[in-house]
């Protein structure tokens, strides 16, 4: 009888932690890590915070701030924001350092988060600060899923070397399945982006005719920057270039 009774209370105190992770703040990825490891062994986590600093909060700095005293201050505001939005949890690691529970830990200012290894009853208390958005599993992915198995098509043919296999343009997007997720309907329509780097290929033809036209820079008024055509054959209007 004394047997059955403590089980009962260990399978209470164990659907009381789980029911308590399933809250929101525990990733589900890392809920079955959480499952599948001894109360002992570390797990890789990273922990994101609730506030970040926006825009508006760098809108002080004025366009003739030389650049690299603008990217210092850039820098030095997020530094001080992550510190002070992170210290009682900051506090808390060190504490556990200190004891041995954990060896150390990675802050992330530019996104206001924390990296770490920490045992299973650890990640419950960081669960508990109110500051704390999301703890997560940073999984270490083998190589094969964060490559493309796709052969690369033209202009890009020239940019890998020939092989099988080939480094994908950005591994997330691998990772998180952006095929599937296009073919569910979430197309991105309606986002704008406002800067592309020099290996975006805005003539491809599944993105020329999704480009925003700047009709500010419409210099000779005819309604439009791009001159969109078929495919790789769309140019910049050529009366509106001027250097």
């Amino acid at each position: 009888m004394k047997r059955k009774i403590f089980y009962f209370i260990i399978f209470l105190c164990f659907s009381s932690a789980w029911a308590y992770a399933d809250s929101g703040k525990i990733h589900f990825d890392l809920l079955n890590e959480m499952r599948a490891t001894t109360d002992n062994q570390r797990i890789p986590v990273y922990i994101l915070f609730k506030d970040h600093l926006t825009v508006k909060d760098f809108s002080d700095i004025g366009y003739d701030t030389p650049k690299k005293e603008r990217r210092n201050i850039v820098i030095q505001r997020l530094i001080n924001y992550s510190d002070k939005s992170q210290r009682n949890v900051r506090e808390f690691l060190n504490s556990k350092k200190n004891q041995n529970t954990i060896e150390s830990y990675e802050i992330l200012w530019m996104t206001n988060s924390i990296i770490t290894s920490v045992p299973v009853d650890i990640i419950y208390d960081l669960s508990d600060f109110s500051n704390v958005a999301m703890i997560c599993y940073d999984a270490d992915y083998p190589m094969e899923q964060v490559l493309d198995s796709r052969q690369p098509s033209a202009p890009f043919t020239d940019a890998v070397a020939p092989v099988n296999i080939t480094v994908a343009p950005e591994p997330g997007v691998v990772l998180m399945k952006a095929n599937q997720v296009w073919a569910l309907g979430n197309t991105g329509r309606g986002v704008l982006a406002a800067n592309a780097d020099d290996g975006f290929w805005w003539k491809h033809p599944d993105l020329v005719k999704g480009l925003w036209q700047n009709l500010g820079e419409d210099i000779n008024h005819n309604g439009r920057t791009v001159d969109i055509q078929s495919g790789t054959s769309s140019v910049f209007d050529a009366g509106d270039i001027n250097g």
